[in-house]
C-alpha cells in the first residue's frame, strides 16, 4: 500500500485464496445457480410478474407457473423444455466460453429458445446449419429458413 500501484500476481492469487476472503466474497455476494433462478421465478407468481413485464401477458405467465411448486429446486423435476431456460440463465450467470464452429442437424426442429442455446456456443457466429423444412416433428417446427 504505501508504494501503490498495481498488486502483484502472486500478492493476487494468495489473497484470492484466503479463507476470510472467500468467506466474505461468498457472504456478500453469494453464487447464484440457474436451478435456483428458474425456481424462484416457475414457483414465485410476483416474481415472474417483475421478470416478464412487457414480455408476456397474465396468461402466459400463469400456464409457466408451477401448479405445485417444489420444497427447493433440488427437487425440483425439470421438463425438456426447463432445460432449455436453465441453459439461458447459466449462459447469462456463468458466459462459458464457445466453439469455433458449430454443426446443428435437423435443425428444422429447433426452438427459439434451443437457436439462442446453439448462437451462445458459435462464438464467432460460424454454423453450419442442416435440415428439411419438410421432416418437422415438433408444434414449433420452423416452416422457413429465415424463421430460424
Amino acid at each position: 500500500e504505501r508504494r501503490g500501484g498495481p498488486r502483484s500476481t502472486a500478492w493476487v492469487r494468495r489473497i484470492e485464496r484466503a479463507r476470510p476472503v472467500s468467506a466474505y466474497v461468498d457472504a456478500v455476494w453469494p453464487r447464484v445457480r440457474a436451478e435456483e433462478v428458474l425456481a424462484g421465478l416457475l414457483g414465485d407468481p410476483e416474481a415472474l410478474a417483475a421478470a416478464a413485464d412487457g414480455v408476456l401477458d397474465d396468461v402466459e405467465q400463469k400456464a409457466l407457473l408451477w401448479a405445485r411448486p417444489p420444497r427447493s429446486w433440488k427437487s425440483a423435476r425439470w421438463s425438456a423444455a426447463d432445460a432449455v431456460l436453465l441453459d439461458e440463465i447459466a449462459g447469462l450467470i456463468e458466459h462459458p466460453d464457445g466453439y469455433g464452429h458449430v454443426v446443428v442437424d435437423e435443425a428444422q426442429d429447433l426452438s427459439p429458445m434451443e437457436c439462442r442455446a446453439v448462437a451462445r456456443r458459435a462464438a464467432f457466429g460460424s454454423l453450419t446449419v442442416l435440415g428439411d423444412l419438410a421432416q418437422g416433428t415438433t408444434p414449433w417446427a420452423a416452416r422457413s429458413w429465415p424463421a430460424v
